[in-house]
């Protein structure tokens, strides 16, 4: 088999998204990647690697990590999900995506390898367990790998070695009908990434979540590195960072400070420091000039990450109410994230979108979300599913400063038809 495109990898991954309807509930577990990983000859073992799980933050963690690494010299694979530009960003090396041509030869061997396996994975395992395979076969220094769905039972945790160093966001409620109803609950699935001898950094968060990590630590024989909140004020950051990505650089610069320790790495310092705040990360306060209208997209899609948003934009731009693009996936829980944008925006502008990666992702009901803003006093509604029409409404609105926000499907798919990618 023989891919010549990226259109073509596209085609031959769809076959693997039947898999993903079995693991759509409670009985999500890791039987589909050990066969997998054992075909391949285990590669995650081969790895250092900087494992990261939370609700929200990972990404941007994850990817602050990695320049570090990449900065002070050390070849570094990275890989996410989900893809807000393109698919190839599920596999990085050295703050780059592998150019497609290499993705392309390197999948087609790869799924040549694992042509026989059973059963079959499913199409985000498929793409975790390519990657592990890549890393190990270029040969990087570090690898690092965040979790797609809680972490006890995610693909991403066939990475069990005493050397990994466990690397935790912040905790909140999401995709609870897989991970839990209460904080106890998530912060259970969370640490089911850490497994004896490992380190593990995350900054302090409510006593009701440090207690479910300082003894699931005790109990496997982890060590944990609490981070102080107050750290983040000893730096000084451009005044154009948002307060969140303050918070999730504060976070990667502790685990950067572990890993030199071990490793001896050489000490960020002087513009080194700088430069490793000046990573810019799609879909995350990104910012669009497009003539003279500013286009921030952000893709905060539970409460906990709409809270900092609103809070990062506010700083930036005081006394500044937006016109709002808004579009979240169905079968979440809308009413926070929509609610807190109440008091912030001048105007929403509901929009569908329908986008297919691992499963098919689609926006929830306009009319229910128009119908929640008008029972709770918000008038200033519109509701356009036509996307690209919903975007020029938006561009053609008062103001200088707009927002797209909700989903990063919605911000994958606005960017690729306008665009901007």
């Amino acid at each position: 088999m023989k891919i010549r495109n990226l259109a073509e990898a596209e085609e031959i991954l769809a076959d693997y998204r039947p898999a993903v309807k079995e693991f759509l509930g409670k009985g999500i577990t890791l039987d589909r990647m050990k066969p997998l990983m054992d075909v391949l000859g285990n590669p995650q073992d081969k790895l250092r690697v900087i494992h990261v799980a939370g609700t929200s933050g990972k990404t941007s963690t994850s990817q602050y990590i990695a320049h570090m690494l990449r900065l002070t010299g050390s070849t570094v694979g990275l890989t996410a999900s989900p893809h807000v530009n393109s698919l190839l960003e599920r596999v990085q090396v050295n703050d780059k995506v592998v150019p497609e041509q290499t993705f392309c030869e390197e999948l087609s061997g790869f799924l040549e390898l694992i042509k026989d396996v059973a059963p079959q994975p499913s199409y985000y395992e498929l793409l975790v367990a390519f990657a592990y395979y890549y890393f190990a076969k270029v040969g990087v220094d570090f690898t690092v790998i965040e979790t797609g769905l809680g972490g006890l039972h995610d693909g991403t945790n066939v990475a069990q070695g005493r050397d990994k160093l466990c690397v935790i966001t912040d905790i909140g409620y999401d995709h609870m009908k897989v991970l839990g109803h209460t904080l106890p609950e998530i912060s259970a699935q969370k640490a089911g990434i850490i497994h004896p001898g490992n380190y593990v950094v995350m900054f302090r968060q409510a006593p009701e979540i440090m207690q479910v990590f300082h003894s699931h630590c005790h109990t496997v024989g982890a060590q944990l590195q609490e981070v102080r909140p107050e750290l983040i004020n000893e730096f000084v950051f451009d005044a154009q960072m948002p307060l969140y990505q303050r918070r999730n650089w504060t976070l990667a610069w502790s685990v950067y400070q572990r890993l030199a320790n071990v490793y001896d790495l050489p000490v960020i310092q002087g513009d080194t420091l700088e430069q490793s705040r000046q990573l810019v990360i799609p879909g995350r306060m990104e910012i669009v000039h497009q003539s003279d209208q500013t286009v921030l997209f952000d893709g905060a899609h539970n409460s906990q990450k709409m809270a900092a948003f609103i809070a990062s934009f506010q700083e930036l731009y005081p006394g500044i109410k937006p016109v709002v693009l808004l579009s979240v996936r169905d079968r979440k829980d809308f009413t926070d994230l929509v609610e807190q944008l109440f008091d912030v925006a001048e105007e929403i502008i509901l929009t569908s979108f329908h986008v297919v990666q691992d499963i098919e992702h689609r926006n929830a009901r306009l009319d229910e979300i128009a119908q929640f803003c008008e029972q709770h006093g918000f008038h200033d509604v519109v509701v356009e599913p036509d996307q690209h029409q919903a975007y020029l409404g938006l561009i053609r609105a008062s103001g200088s400063v707009k927002v797209v926000t909700g989903s990063f499907y919605l911000i994958q798919q606005i960017k690729d038809r306008e665009g901007l990618s």
